[in-house]
């Protein structure tokens, strides 16, 4: 049996916000600067909005951006049981329940420096050292560059990494900035993804891919109309070079994007609907675009329609030396695919039992009638595929997964937080062989690939860092 070793030390945060609909923009400003550091300490921040519906909860969170939980609170009930007369109030309160600071952001009673004291800052290399699984192997850190201390990138963050160029492109996704490093860590660029020559209001760009000739493939939405846009960007000139999506598909959830550098064409895997039985039954999970041609092919797991859970599903890619991998989540399956998009093979990449979570007949029980605590519990013992890593010039390539701590511990942390282990093991693409499980510092978040060392990222620790990481085979 795999346990996990170590006990959490210290005392649980967290900072409550008293406000209205009506805050100034000032204070709103900055809140959201404050929620932005507090996510990098894992401090939960939780804003109780007086006058607001529950129901509006997630069209303030848009309005405001802010990384928090909110908490419509329509009847004035919170701000009576703290005994809050006016907002915009903060309060950060101990584990104990204790109140250690109150101030109101704006004014100069407001020191987010005191609170940022109070709660320290949590070093990820020290958690990975006090909660790292006995008896299962470790991916070995083999380098470490520092990136500069001006970026602060959120834990939220994607990479890209050009080897031939010796160049990392990040996108913060809490901050909406795009930043170009250097492998040694210098920052060459920082700015936000805005492309001048077509008409798009960014959503949430995603980074797809780094051509060494046509620059950053970026994939995102339009805000307004939910238009999709597929585009290379070059971020000196802010310009685009669009590649048009079909207007048939404008209401079709495109996920996530393979761009095959070798034959031009673009794999794109589309995230179904429950309301779109047409969809569905078409049974199309894979799309290929080259010179404007589109093709259908694929098949998805009918688990997710069973059981009304399509919201759980999305899929991976990487490319291989012949074609390349398709991972669905919530899968055991691994699919090899030629270059052509047809299904060559299929192996099983399943978990040894003292990391498997049987959850499929346990999602099958859920109905739209289930208690909110049974849906809960489900999703807090999830095993989800994480991540395919492969060199596009090795028949082995690393299937990454992550689940629970409470998995291996029965419990969370004191301050409540189930953190997510990630563990990985290899696989072999012509023979279907797996190599054993091993896990991956607590932390640290695997990204890419490059001459069969992962690159990673810690951003909780005090300096931010790139990681190459030596993988057990």
């Amino acid at each position: 049996m795999v346990t996990l070793r170590g006990e959490d030390e210290g005392r649980a945060n967290v900072v409550y916000v008293f406000t209205d609909q009506r805050a100034c923009y000032t204070c709103m400003l900055t809140l959201k600067s404050f929620c932005e550091v507090m996510a990098k300490r894992q401090v939960p921040v939780v804003f109780f909005v007086k006058g607001l519906s529950p129901s509006s909860t997630e069209r303030f969170r848009k309005e405001q951006d802010v990384e928090a939980t909110i908490v419509g609170d329509d009847m004035g009930a919170y701000f009576a049981l703290f005994r809050i007369e006016k907002p915009t109030v903060l309060m950060l309160v101990n584990g104990n329940g204790v109140v250690e600071y109150i101030g109101i952001p704006g004014t100069a009673n407001f020191d987010p420096a005191v609170i940022a004291d109070k709660v320290g800052t949590p070093d990820t290399s020290k958690m990975g050292a006090r909660y790292a699984l006995e008896g299962v192997r470790h991916a070995r850190i083999a380098k470490r560059v520092p990136l500069d201390t001006a970026l602060d990138p959120s834990r939220n963050t994607s990479l890209k990494y050009q080897g031939e160029k010796g160049r990392f492109a990040l996108f913060d996704h809490s901050s909406r900035k795009l930043h170009i490093v250097s492998d040694k860590g210098a920052t060459l660029y920082t700015g936000r993804i805005a492309a001048k020559n077509i008409p798009y209001r960014p959503y949430g760009p995603t980074l797809i891919a780094l051509d060494r000739e046509r620059g950053l493939l970026v994939y995102d939405t339009d805000v307004e109309t939910v238009y999709p846009y597929l585009f290379f960007y070059d971020y000196s000139t802010q310009n685009a070079d669009t590649l048009v999506f079909p207007i048939a598909e404008r209401q079709r959830t495109t996920h996530k994007i393979l761009y095959d550098t070798r034959s031009g064409r673009y794999w794109i895997g589309r995230r179904p609907f429950n309301s779109s039985m047409d969809f569905i039954d078409d049974g199309a999970s894979l799309l290929t675009l080259k010179d404007g041609t589109w093709h259908r092919q694929g098949r998805f797991d009918r688990i997710y329609f069973d059981g009304f859970n399509s919201s759980y599903y999305w899929q991976m890619f990487s490319l291989c030396k012949d074609g390349f991998l398709e991972l669905q989540s919530m899968s055991d399956t691994l699919y090899v695919h030629d270059r052509e998009g047809e299904i060559v093979r299929t192996i099983a990449v399943t978990l040894p039992p003292e990391h498997r979570i049987e959850w499929k007949n346990r999602m099958r029980t859920l109905t739209a009638s289930s208690p909110l605590s049974q849906v809960k519990a489900l999703g807090d013992s999830l095993v989800r595929p994480l991540k395919i890593l492969c060199d596009s010039t090795s028949m082995t390539c690393y299937v990454f997964f992550q689940m629970p701590m409470s998995h291996y511990t029965g419990k969370r942390l004191p301050n409540g937080d189930n953190p997510p282990v990630t563990v990985g093991r290899s696989v072999n693409i012509e023979t279907g062989a797996l190599g054993e499980v091993f896990e991956i510092p607590l932390g640290v978040i695997v990204q890419d690939i490059d001459d069969g060392m992962a690159i990673a990222t810690n951003f909780g620790s005090k300096q931010s860092e790139l990681l190459w990481l030596t993988l057990p085979k």
